[in-house]
């Protein structure tokens, strides 16, 4: 199975895991899928110009850059000169999350693909994730269910019993 790298740059944990499920369920059984995060800019410009990342995120409002000592949080216009470093320095799929609607065009125009408001609608993120990776939406079938927590949790006492 292909493997694929995610960049998540955002400090907000919530919002990550959120995108981190969504990009695995859009992905799910198609291309394994790692994700690495991060919350200082200054370090997506250096890890996002490498050949390892097919999508990076974007927060354009919990970022932080600078020395550890004087960080400050980044800046809409921050992110979008970001965006644009990165799309110069190669072909990458990059997606803007937690924006203001005010902010959108300026991070359209700076190369991102899809801007993401505060509020994410996951079935919108898994089609662009999907789209950006060029994964065809699976054919929902009797042999593509998954396991359900509680009839795994089921099988595992039964096991215990049996044992």
């Amino acid at each position: 199975m292909k493997s694929v790298y995610v960049l998540l740059a955002n400090s907000d944990r919530r919002t990550n895991n959120v995108i981190e499920v969504a990009i695995r369920d859009a992905c799910y059984e198609q291309v394994h899928v790692e994700c690495q995060t991060t919350h200082r800019l200054d370090e997506v410009l250096h890890r996002g110009r490498g050949d390892e990342f097919a999508l990076i995120f974007l927060a354009s409002n919990n970022l932080i850059s600078g020395p550890p000592q004087h960080a400050s949080l980044c800046k809409p216009t921050d992110v979008a000169h970001a965006i644009r470093t990165l799309k110069q320095a190669r072909a990458v799929s990059i997606m803007a999350v937690g924006a203001h609607p005010h902010d959108e065009p300026l991070l359209l125009e700076a190369g991102a693909e899809k801007v993401f408001g505060l509020l994410i609608d996951r079935d919108e993120l898994k089609a662009e994730v999907r789209r950006a990776l060029n994964i065809t939406e699976p054919v929902v079938g009797i042999e593509r269910s998954r396991w359900s927590l509680a009839s795994g949790l089921l099988r595992s006492l039964q096991k215990l019993r049996h044992s």
